[in-house]
Formats: structure tokens, sequence, C-alpha cells
């Protein structure tokens, strides 16, 4: 297998399922981004410089896609009758899947996800493009 210097977005294929359970077909995701959040926590001694550390505090990001059929639609939709009708509202799961320059593969599963469409502009002659943003409990790997 030959070896890359580094990776690219096609190096990248995501997983998503729903609070309810449902697997949404993610075959044509053009960008992705996850980042870590921290807080920071800070002390300030009237005798000595101040003392800071950032405590993990979950991840956010967020997908882009070209819409290919009602999936996220149809979810957003699920959540909403789900919470109206009952008033719970579930978290999902991301799954990130690597392949990475030496030929590895490395698994990372975004759990406790909260999540959001923006729904995507309708043209006459334009890829209809979804976002959905998300913020996660935890990035583990698997």
């Amino acid at each position: 297998m030959a070896r890359r210097p580094f990776n690219t977005g096609r190096d990248c294929t995501l997983v998503f399922q729903g609070a309810d359970g449902t697997r949404i077909d993610m075959s044509r995701v053009t960008r992705f981004m996850a980042d870590a959040t921290d807080k920071l926590v800070r002390s300030e001694p009237m005798t000595s410089p101040p003392i800071q550390i950032n405590l993990p505090n979950g991840w956010q990001g967020s997908f882009e896609l070209d819409r290919n059929g009602n999936g996220f639609d149809a979810l957003i939709g699920r959540d909403e009758a789900t919470y109206w009708a009952t008033g719970d509202f579930g978290t999902g799961d991301l799954f990130q899947f690597v392949s990475e320059p030496d030929g590895s593969t490395t698994t990372w599963h975004f759990v406790g996800i909260s999540y959001k469409l923006k729904g995507g502009q309708w043209m006459s002659d334009g890829v209809v493009k979804q976002t959905l943003e998300f913020v996660a409990s935890q990035r583990i790997a698997v």
C-alpha cells in the first residue's frame, strides 16, 4: 500500500445516527470540521502569578452535504414531533473514520450530540447544500 505524506478530505468518512436510532446516508459530505471546546479555570492569587488550566468541555462542529434525499429533513421532523408529543429530546451519535497516511484507520465516536439543521438554499441551477451543526459531550477513540 502506498503511503501518503498527509491527509486530505477524501480520507474522512462519516456515519450519523439520529436520536431515534435512524442512520442517515452521508455519501455526499463536502465539508466537515470538529473542534474540542474547553473551559478556562483560573486562580488569581494576590501574591503570585495567575494559575490557569483549560479543562475539556466537549466538542462542537458541523458538516455540509449535498442534499440527496430527505434523510435529515425527516429526522428533524421526527425529533420535533417527539418533543411536542412527549417532551423528550434525545441525542445522536456521529462516527468519523479516518484513513491514515500509513494505511491504518482511526475511528472517533462523538457521543451525545445535540444537533440542528440548516436546510439549504434552493435555486434553479445549484446544488442544495445542507449544514448540520452539533455539540458533543465527548469524542472517544474506538
